[in-house]
């Protein structure tokens, strides 16, 4: 489910973040938590230049446990993945 779209531009590019639920359920503890996962899609200003939406976790790989922090970690990922792709680095 997708709690909020944030759209933004950066180097000639166009950014959309989405924050979505992620729910599970610890079977040691029968604890049931809400966590956050940042999805990303970056597109060009040329038709169809459309990457995939990617999933973000924390460095761990897991979700965040807050919505704020999971959309600045997939605005940050966003630009380095976009720097990367400008200057080269692969």
């Amino acid at each position: 489910m997708d709690l909020s779209d944030n759209t933004f531009s950066y180097r000639g590019f166009s950014v959309l973040i989405s924050v979505e639920h992620y729910e599970w359920k610890s079977d040691a503890a029968a604890l049931q938590t809400v966590n956050y996962i940042p999805l990303i899609q970056i597109s060009a200003q040329t038709p169809g230049d459309r990457h995939s939406r990617l999933r973000i976790g924390d460095a761990e790989g897991q979700p965040f446990v807050s919505e704020e922090g999971a959309r600045e970690a997939g605005m940050h990922a966003a630009r380095m993945l976009i720097d990367d792709r400008i200057d080269g680095v692969t």
